[in-house]
């Protein structure tokens, strides 16, 4: 039943938003709670935890994936620059992860930049791929390839 409904939710996922479109390069950043001791991932690192084949952090715990809606600009740029597929393969690689049980669900939707966000608050070990915003205390840009795109604020400085 748990797998069904992963799947449902993930078709969901695909068809839930409509596409959006603007004329400017979207800036994508990687963040994750301040509580994170990852600092620095690899585009190959990166894809993996967003193909379910990267599912724990260094120190064990269980990753948290977080995604803006199917047809959402950052979830587009996400599968063209980063996982490198098609929406509708993605989510055919997550019934496939999940049904082989390698992870138990596919990622979380949350519906903007700011519920991710929220997600992030609550869950230490979630990470979410979203457009380059504010970044409010008590979350961190994660490096990439070992590059940062903005300055960050530490959870006091806020």
């Amino acid at each position: 039943l748990h797998v069904q409904a992963g799947t449902a939710a993930l078709l969901l996922w695909i068809a839930a938003q409509p596409v959006a479109r603007a004329a400017e390069p979207l800036r994508l950043i990687v963040v994750v709670p301040w509580s994170q001791s990852v600092g620095n991932l690899s585009g190959g690192d990166l894809r993996r935890i967003y193909i379910g084949e990267m599912t724990r952090w260094p120190d064990g715990r269980r990753i948290v994936p977080v995604m803006l809606p199917a047809r959402s600009r950052e979830s587009e740029a996400l599968l063209k620059r980063i996982v490198k597929m098609s929406t509708i393969d993605f989510a055919q690689e997550w019934i496939s992860v999940v049904f082989r049980g390698r992870a138990p669900a596919p990622p979380m939707i949350a519906v903007t930049a700011s519920a991710a966000l929220d997600i992030l608050a609550s869950h230490p070990d979630a990470i979410a791929v979203i457009s380059d915003v504010e970044v409010p205390s008590g979350t961190r840009v994660t490096r990439v390839h070992g590059r940062l795109p903005r300055a960050q604020k530490s959870p006091r400085s806020g």
